[in-house]
């Protein structure tokens, strides 16, 4: 619980800071903790307008991700693993890494590690209370926060047409 308390606790300190005019901050604060290295595990459930699944999803870093489809059955094992440079994907014992220029740039994995890594990063985030729920908005996201865990339950991406549920939120050491 408590783990799950230090990424939202990041994240509104960075509003609060922000809105002080704290213009110190960048990619840490008081204390050494590096926003940008914060690790997490979560379960997401995807919808998309092509196809919705659920994934488990870790995040290593900054921009250091891998997920593992859960569902749909028919890529079940799939496991997708992204540096920031190259995207390897594994399913069937079989893998194949390519270079992040040769993934669109509309790949949902993509789209959802970037908007978080973006979120994480933002020195000046702009959040609202909205029906009793802290929402963090960016520039195409929209994160919207637990108000009794303080996790991260939502993640909308409205340009592109894809939400994401979040349950079974972690940070990891």
């Amino acid at each position: 619980m408590k783990r799950i308390l230090l990424i939202t606790t990041v994240l509104i300190t960075l509003l609060i800071l922000t809105v002080t005019g704290c213009d110190k901050l960048k990619n840490s604060i008081a204390g050494g903790v590096n926003i940008a290295d914060t690790p997490f595990t979560a379960r997401m459930e995807i919808d998309t307008e092509e196809v919705d699944f659920i994934a488990n999803v870790k995040r290593l870093g900054m921009g250091l991700w891998e997920m593992e489809v859960l569902e749909p059955s028919h890529i079940k094992g799939l496991v997708i693993t992204y540096d920031g440079s190259s995207v390897s994907s594994t399913m069937n014992g079989f893998t194949q890494t390519q270079p992040v220029e040769n993934i669109a740039q509309s790949a949902v994995f993509l789209q959802i590690f970037r908007a978080i890594d973006n979120a994480i990063s933002d020195i000046d985030p702009k959040g609202e209370t909205v029906d009793g729920k802290y929402v963090l908005d960016g520039d195409n996201y929209s994160i919207t926060f637990n108000p009794e865990t303080d996790a991260p339950e939502e993640l909308k991406l409205p340009d592109s047409v894809i939400e994401a549920y979040i349950s079974e939120f972690q940070v990891t050491a």
